[in-house]
């Protein structure tokens, strides 16, 4: 055997084993920026929703104020109420 058929025998071997690696680091690269890309999407409509659960929020808490306030209204009218027939 010349040099030339042991260097054949152990670049060929070598450079497919290289390939491969490179071959399977890719695709594993191109997957994971796939499911990065679907993180940040998921992210982004996460905090779409969080945004709009926070508006709906304060809108009821408003809304919760104003019940307030009418409970306290109708509270003091019926004490009105009973007072008068107290007195009768």
């Amino acid at each position: 055997m010349d040099i030339f058929t042991i260097a054949g025998v152990l670049i060929i071997p070598l450079l497919g084993f290289l390939w491969k690696i490179y071959s399977f680091i890719s695709v594993k690269n191109a997957l994971l920026k796939e499911r990065i890309s679907d993180a940040e999407n998921k992210l982004v409509i996460i905090s779409g929703k969080i945004d709009a659960l926070e508006n709906q929020q304060e809108k009821l808490e408003v809304k919760f104020d104003t019940l307030d306030s009418r409970i306290d209204a109708i509270n003091l009218k019926i004490e009105r109420i009973l007072t008068i027939l107290e007195k009768q």
